[in-house]
């Protein structure tokens, strides 16, 4: 399922390079909506399936990669601080959307409920399309921080190399392996971190709170650092978000209580999960903004192959030992990968 997603991702970006969102961003929306609107009519297994797993997937994913090259295009002075402003609604989706889904099945039911969801998010994105420019070189104007010379703000948009070309440059792959890393990491601990926190004899309601931390900490925590590496450098934030990473979970190894898995959260919500404000501008400091929809995406994609063999592997650790210990290990080994990746890095382009 994964590796779907990431494939539709692949195709969302390379299109938005080439024609904008606007298009992708309405396809994504009839997606997002009948998938929904469908789901509210779901008998069998297979119609969950195709209903809520294809349809809401090819809609979500769709959507991801197109907007981050947009804000990307669109700012040079603050470009990190949008990003992260934009990758933080994910997050508040999914501290805001669950209970207002659950009011909806009490007041409604779980079918109308589906409905309502399906409604809003075609209205919601479809309108939001219909304003959306692939950069601000299409109405006559700048990037914000450019300046007011439209003519540079083009000569901007068509700066840097294809994917291509990007993909036979050693920097292209050390940043596909961090975002291995990185989605590797993050679905880990979305499957594996309330089990292992029961199996420390916590309680199931105390041990959600773990994961829901994570997640809160990561709203305020990618905008902070979207905005630290407006001020330091996309790579030095980059450095930032990952030593934090490696700290958290050089620390979840020896994390046996309630107290020190909320610790564990406050650092992998602050520096893994804001990884996502860091990684588009940081792509068009590299490789420019060319084709700079194309190479986000590649990585995203990179991103989905970690994302799923990460918690199959643990889990299956976990299955031959009984216990988290070698698994997480494996977790702190990928997280200084990814450090290590990132300390290789070069500039492959003057500036």
């Amino acid at each position: 399922g994964m590796i779907i997603l990431g494939l539709i991702s692949l195709l969302a970006g390379r299109l938005a390079d080439k024609i904008g969102p606007r298009i992708l961003l309405i396809a994504c929306s009839l997606f997002l909506g009948i998938g929904y609107a469908l789901s509210s009519q779901i008998e069998t297994l297979w119609h969950l399936y195709l209903f809520y797993g294809v349809f809401t997937g090819i809609g979500m994913s769709g959507a991801w990669a197109p907007i981050m090259s947009v804000v990307t295009r669109w700012f040079v002075k603050n470009r990190s601080l949008m990003s992260g402003l934009i990758a933080a609604g994910p997050a508040i989706g999914i501290a805001v959307l669950p209970p207002l889904f659950t009011l909806g099945i009490q007041l409604f039911g779980w079918r109308v409920s589906f409905l309502l969801l399906g409604a809003l998010s075609f209205l919601i994105i479809f309108l939001g399309a219909l304003f959306l420019k692939r950069d601000p070189a299409e109405i006559g104007a700048s990037p914000y921080g450019v300046g007011e010379n439209s003519a540079s703000g083009r000569i901007l948009q068509d700066e840097g190399i294809s994917l291509g070309e990007a993909i036979r440059t050693r920097t292209f792959w050390l940043l596909a392996l961090i975002s291995f890393c990185d989605f590797l990491l993050i679905n880990v601990i979305a499957v594996h971190i309330v089990p292992h926190a029961i199996q420390l004899n916590i309680s199931p309601i105390q041990a959600a709170t773990v994961l829901s931390l994570a997640a809160g900490v990561s709203i305020p925590g990618r905008i902070f650092m979207g905005g630290l590496a407006d001020r330091i450098g996309n790579r030095p934030g980059f450095y930032v978000c990952l030593t934090l990473s490696v700290a958290a979970f050089l620390f979840l190894q020896f994390s046996r209580t309630l107290g020190m898995l909320y610790f564990f959260s406050i650092l992998y919500g602050l520096g893994l999960w804001a990884t996502g404000a860091i990684m588009s501008p940081y792509l068009a400091d590299l490789f420019g903004l060319k084709s700079h929809g194309s190479i986000f995406s590649a990585t995203v994609f990179s991103g989905t192959l970690g994302g799923g063999l990460g918690p199959v592997l643990v889990g299956y650790t976990f299955d031959a030992t009984g216990n988290y210990r070698l698994g997480f290990l494996l977790c702190l080994f990928a997280s200084i990968a990814a450090w290590i990746a990132l300390s290789l890095v070069k500039p492959i382009r003057a500036k």
